[in-house]
């Protein structure tokens, strides 16, 4: 995508096949809102296969879906919170706290990593997915904590997608959960698609080997007298699948109200989510690394119970 291009483009994968063109939009633009969608569709700037389409159509597999791009462009703000983990001249990992957004919500909104990121590196303003998202290759919830991985040249940031695509790259992540009796190790496959009733959530359904299935591994990395902290070892992530596979099998995040944890008093929205290792081994053309990121000092206390 480049500053002169005003669309957005999204492939419909085999998973979300059959979705409401409405609520597959919700769930890729989930920033807008239902009510954004609907201005969407209501001005005609939604097409399937180059055609306009009604927001009650259906997707389908192999579908282009193509928006005319909310004027949103991520702008350069030097005082929004930045911690630098590792830099080269094709790209950067940072450290996200909890409470700071991935990136701009509305025209004109700062502090978000992304705001941070383009004020640092310029460079990144015109790569990525969207102009609000200068060279981020993926994001996290607001109220997770933990790292981000950004690409600075265009081509970095294709064999880094590319890299998320295969699998290759691979993604921790340190949840804290209600209970004890959490097991020491288990895999989890299931669909996650945008939930039928809310947008703001997905919803998690069995999908035995079917190639669209998203994988984790969980496992035990400690238990205290009230709660476990799991480790959760992913690929190929959808948005929220740590945090509704958990609950698929009963043990909420804690504070993630969302998909039913308990709240975790004087914390706000916070849930304890911590993404913490990043991790990919390279190429000829571009060297890997591995990032970690310690707990946060505000998880580590809930262990203390």
């Amino acid at each position: 995508m480049t500053a002169e291009d005003p669309k957005l483009y999204f492939d419909v994968p085999d998973e979300l096949s059959g979705t409401r063109a409405d609520r597959f939009l919700a769930d890729q633009l989930e920033e807008l809102g239902r009510r954004g969608v609907a201005r969407l569709f209501a001005q005609g700037d939604v097409r399937i296969n180059g055609r306009r389409c009604a927001k009650g159509d259906c997707v389908a597999v192999g579908d282009l879906v193509e928006v005319l791009a909310p004027d949103v462009t991520a702008q350069a703000d030097p005082k929004a919170p930045f911690s630098l983990r590792h830099e080269n001249e094709h790209y950067v990992v940072i450290a996200k706290p909890a409470g700071q957004a991935s990136a701009p919500l509305s025209i004109g909104e700062l502090g978000t990593a992304a705001n941070a990121l383009v004020a640092r590196y310029p460079e990144m303003a015109c790569i990525g997915f969207r102009l609000r998202e200068p060279g981020l290759l993926h994001r996290l919830d607001t109220d997770t904590s933990g790292l981000l991985l950004a690409a600075r040249t265009t081509e970095a940031f294709q064999i880094l997608l590319d890299a998320f695509a295969d699998g290759s790259l691979h993604k921790t992540y340190l949840a804290i959960v209600e209970g004890t009796d959490f097991p020491d190790s288990i895999v989890v496959n299931t669909l996650i698609r945008p939930h039928p009733k809310s947008p703001r959530k997905v919803e998690s359904l069995p999908a035995s080997e079917k190639p669209s299935a998203r994988q984790t591994e969980f496992r035990i990395v400690k238990r205290s007298q009230r709660r476990c902290l799991v480790e959760a070892t992913v690929t190929r992530a959808y948005r929220h699948q740590v945090r509704v596979q958990l609950a698929g099998l009963g043990y909420p995040i804690v504070g993630d109200e969302l998909y039913g944890g308990h709240p975790i008093p004087d914390a706000g929205s916070r849930h304890a989510l911590h993404a913490n290792c990043l991790r990919w081994s390279g190429t000829q053309a571009l060297a890997g690394f591995t990032c970690e990121e310690e707990l946060p000092a505000d998880m580590l206390e809930l262990l203390a119970d």
